[in-house]
């Protein structure tokens, strides 16, 4: 199999699609206003366990293959005078705990409003969308995920989701950061973009729901 030198990396063939299809999946998000202002960010363990995680302060807009760099165990980056987005700890964290190829963070409007809205919402139910989440099979179960305050220490946010994890199972591949976003991940590439989708739809039926509810 034909392989790619990259970033200093060897990738196989079918790693470098997969770069290559995640850079889309960023710019499209940028486009539709899921991470303004370079916010957001994402990561890649390829076969050989290397992750990519893209680099810090990039236009998304702009957002190409090259942006994802090699971090190392710490989540510093392998490659001089080029810095991995600041929220590393968390993505090796979800790639330690759940073992997904990708892995995206947003900056959906919908998710910071939920928070406000459904602050002590840790689970969804009763909606046919559910089942696009790996092993839910009835809109009838109660599929928790994990809720954190946003802190500007990443340490004690990977903490708080240590914390968190313990206490309860986790059902959907869902992080929600108060104040602040979302994680979602995936064992591949059309997974990950399936979870976004479920989850914008779940935050934006809530909002609309509370909306209608209250007018």
């Amino acid at each position: 199999m034909a392989e790619n030198k990259f970033n200093g990396k060897n990738l196989r063939e079918g790693e470098y699609l997969v770069l290559e299809n995640f850079s889309k999946l960023i710019r499209e998000m940028s486009t539709n206003g899921e991470n303004p202002a370079t916010s957001g960010n994402f990561s890649y363990r390829s076969q050989s366990g290397q992750i990519y995680l893209s680099e810090s302060g990039i236009d998304k807009v702009l957002f190409s293959h090259e942006n994802f760099i090699p971090v190392d165990e710490k989540g510093g980056s392998k490659l001089f005078n080029r810095k991995a987005s600041d929220e590393a700890l968390i993505h090796l964290w979800i790639f330690e705990k759940f073992n997904p190829q990708v892995i995206l963070h947003s900056h959906l409007l919908d998710a910071i409003l939920f928070s406000d809205f459904f602050p002590d919402k840790k689970s969804f139910n009763g909606l046919e969308l559910l089942k696009a989440f790996p092993g839910v099979k009835t809109h009838e179960l109660d599929c928790s995920f994990l809720v954190v305050e946003n802190k500007q220490e990443i340490p004690k946010l990977v903490a708080e989701l240590n914390l968190e994890n313990s206490k309860r199972a986790l059902e959907l591949p869902l992080i929600l950061v108060r104040k602040h976003g979302f994680y979602t991940w995936g064992k591949n590439l059309f997974e990950l973009r399936k979870h976004r989708e479920a989850i914008n739809y779940i935050f934006k039926y809530y909002l609309q729901s509370a909306m209608f509810t209250k007018y």
